[in-house]
């Protein structure tokens, strides 16, 4: 059974105000710019570092789930493409509600995060466990009805 979803990452605020800021300094320079040509050369670089700033806040995170695989991409600004996590669900300990992971008996000092989720408050997120190379991983993720309902097929044992 295969399911995919593409979920979109909220903006923190702090990363909207830093945005704001420089588009607003950008404008100055770029005001300043056109009355003194010395500014030219700060005002073509704040307009790159703006564009790159700015773009690489739009991220997606795509989850797909084929013959019992679970895969996490990150895309940056609609383009450029990362595989984060690819695990076979059979070495997983765990998929359960977030924030209710407490009765795996994991050290939660031990455990690395990894979160690829909105970041809304209204999300359903889950929560994946697994251990790999001796350390333990604890996966934030926002898998939709589909995907929950192809790895409740496919793997009862690991769902709570």
């Amino acid at each position: 059974m295969m399911a995919e979803c593409v979920v979109r990452r909220q903006i923190p605020a702090a990363g909207k105000v830093m945005c704001a800021v420089m588009v607003i300094l950008t404008a100055l320079i770029g005001i300043l710019g056109v009355l003194t040509l010395v500014l030219l050369p700060a005002f073509i670089l704040s307009v790159i570092f703006t564009i790159i700033f700015c773009n690489k806040l739009k991220i997606e995170y795509e989850y797909s789930y084929a013959d019992g695989i679970l895969t996490i991409d990150r895309i940056i600004n609609g383009k450029k493409r990362k595989q984060c996590l690819e695990l076979g669900l059979g070495r997983a300990e765990r998929i359960c509600p977030y924030r209710q992971e407490h009765g795996s008996g994991s050290n939660e000092a031990a455990v690395l995060t990894e979160d690829y989720a909105s970041g809304r408050p209204d999300a359903r997120v889950y929560t994946l466990l697994f251990e790999s190379n001796g350390r333990r991983y604890k996966v934030i993720f926002e898998p939709d009805d589909k995907m929950l309902n192809a790895i409740r097929q496919t793997m009862p044992e690991i769902m709570y």
